[in-house]
């Protein structure tokens, strides 16, 4: 399930694999890799190099909340390169049966293992390598497959995201599914069956007592549905419901008996989120959906951490309170505003700049909460507009507020 901005998998969580016309397969090796799993070609004999359509393949499935472009990440094994002439470690990637992508997880032009002029150390502290490519995925369920073409591609992780993932050595835990046992600090509370775990998705179908899993389900006025859960981190978190209702559909969400508040969906199918985040202790307990009025398809239920920016530092742009946008620029249209939960480091006077431009001289107008900071005008060059007056912060969390007027622009980020 994605949540969060990423979705992380695991080799061995595959839906399917698929041996190749010349019988080569691929292998989860358990206690392998410092993810405690790895997925190999066998036998080893085998090599498709470049052309990595040919080579067995390992898919998995991942929900996505919308459609757009994804930052793909493999995670694989620092291996050296069988042949000597042709230096190049390669897998194939491809999502929902589309194209393949081949993709050379050394720099065959630079790459020399013994040596220290290249990426060659880097790989060995690490444990490991990170290849991204960018796909297009649809709302909803998505198969990926991964192609182990060249028999040294030892694959450790695959993570699917909005952004590209930040610079660690383990990479992103991995994310909760259909099936998922509880995780070590879960299992501590004395959980003996499995139960959904928070932060993630809750799909809606497999509410408690529920027989057969589907990708959504109709609920109609008076009805509700309790999700056995457990909170895994004490934290600030929103939730809401991805679906739709075509006749003024009202869903009251609730932890436990607490009643969280509300949301209405439209009849397009997307996400929608309460207005308040909440504070909830690690605990365990049910997740209730109850609706008030209409009828609503629901695919998931949203749980998630409320993201916060820390500053000094950086703000995405696309990353405003309740948006499912990806990519990395804002089309900021003329008269809105977006917020930004941030978390300043220490008291202080900071220096905001914008990043972008605007063919319309658009004016932006950045506020601490609800006491403004400062404005500036961007033109037809992107670049940092810096504002002339410095902001006096709190440490702590704030809320960061940006308007737009005078004209739609193209944002990439705030910093500070």
């Amino acid at each position: 399930m994605y949540a969060n901005g990423y979705a992380s998998i695991l080799p061995g969580n595959y839906t399917k694999k698929q041996d190749n016309a010349d019988g080569a397969t691929v292998l989860v090796m358990k206690g392998y890799g410092k993810m405690g799993e790895s997925l190999k070609m066998q036998p080893a004999d085998k090599r498709y190099g470049k052309d990595a359509s040919k080579a067995p393949y390992a898919e998995y499935s991942v929900y996505v909340p919308a459609e757009g472009d994804y930052k793909v990440t493999v995670y694989s094994a620092p291996s050296n390169n069988i042949e000597r002439d042709d230096v190049g470690i390669y897998y194939g990637l491809s999502v929902n049966a589309g194209q393949v992508q081949t993709v050379n997880t050394v720099d065959s032009n630079t790459f020399v293992p013994g040596t220290y002029n290249c990426t060659w150390p880097d790989d060995v502290k690490n444990n490991g390598r990170k290849t991204e490519r960018t796909a297009n995925f649809k709302t909803g369920v998505n198969t990926i497959r991964i192609y182990a073409a060249d028999p040294a591609f030892v694959l450790q992780k695959v993570v699917v995201s909005a952004q590209s993932v930040q610079k660690s050595h383990f990479g992103p835990e991995e994310s909760y599914y259909v099936g998922k046992k509880p995780a070590a600090k879960t299992a501590q509370m004395g959980l003996t069956f499995d139960r959904f775990a928070i932060p993630g998705n809750i799909n809606a179908s497999s509410y408690d007592g529920s027989t057969a899993y589907a990708e959504s389900c109709t609920m109609k006025a008076g009805e509700e549905y309790k999700y056995s859960t457990v909170l895994t981190e004490w934290e600030t978190y929103q939730f809401g419901i991805n679906g739709s209702s075509a006749d003024g559909g009202e869903v009251e969400l609730y932890w436990n008996d607490t009643l969280l508040g509300s949301v209405s969906p439209g009849t397009q199918e997307k996400n929608y989120r309460l207005k308040e985040s909440k504070i909830i202790k690690v605990s365990d307990g049910f997740f209730k959906v109850k609706v008030k009025k209409g009828t609503v398809k629901m695919n998931h239920i949203i749980t998630e951490t409320k993201k916060f920016y820390d500053v000094p530092g950086y703000i995405d742009a696309v990353g405003y309170e309740g948006s499912d946008e990806t990519g990395s620029e804002l089309v900021a249209e003329k008269d809105k505003s977006y917020e930004y939960s941030i978390r300043v480091a220490a008291d202080g006077a900071y220096q905001f700049g914008v990043v972008g431009s605007s063919t319309q001289n658009a004016k932006v107008t950045l506020y601490n909460g609800d006491v403004k900071i400062g404005e500036v005008t961007l033109g037809a060059q992107k670049k940092t507009y810096s504002l002339a007056q410095t902001a006096d912060l709190k440490a702590g969390k704030a809320v960061l507020r940006m308007e737009v007027s005078g004209g739609a622009a193209s944002i990439s980020r705030l910093i500070c």
